[in-house]
């Protein structure tokens, strides 16, 4: 299976030099979307004589914490944390796709939640 999102939003930036150096945060805001495809022995899966996909849509938050480890070069490196939420995702078939049922085990609309752990790089800043 492969599942692609994209999120599309607002990004609230705060960074507070004198009191924390390095530190900052972000609250995100967008609407997300989704794509779910199955393959079968490297084939799309099909039934009832179409490929096996499901769409989604819906809202999401994201805080995120990090550090920036600021260097000499303008180019800098900064280990972030990530929780966020999409309380609602209108996603109708990713149950069709997942278990070849519809409406046994799922609703239409799940919540999601995500967290991320990295290191953004920032280059020319």
């Amino acid at each position: 299976m492969n599942l692609h999102f994209i999120n599309l939003g607002y990004v609230l930036h705060y960074e507070n030099a004198e009191k924390w150096k390095g530190l900052y945060s972000d609250l995100i805001v967008s609407a997300t979307s989704s794509v779910i495809f199955r393959k079968l022995n490297g084939e799309p899966f099909v039934y009832d004589e179409t490929k096996s996909k499901a769409f989604g849509i819906g809202g999401n938050i994201k805080f995120k914490i990090g550090y920036d480890i600021k260097s000499n070069s303008k180019n800098h490196a900064s280990p972030f944390i990530a929780v966020g939420c999409a309380p609602y995702f209108y996603s109708p078939n990713n149950e069709a796709v997942i278990n070849q049922t519809k409406g046994l085990v799922g609703n239409n609309w799940p919540g999601l939640l995500t967290t991320q752990i990295g290191i953004a790089f920032h280059l020319g800043r």
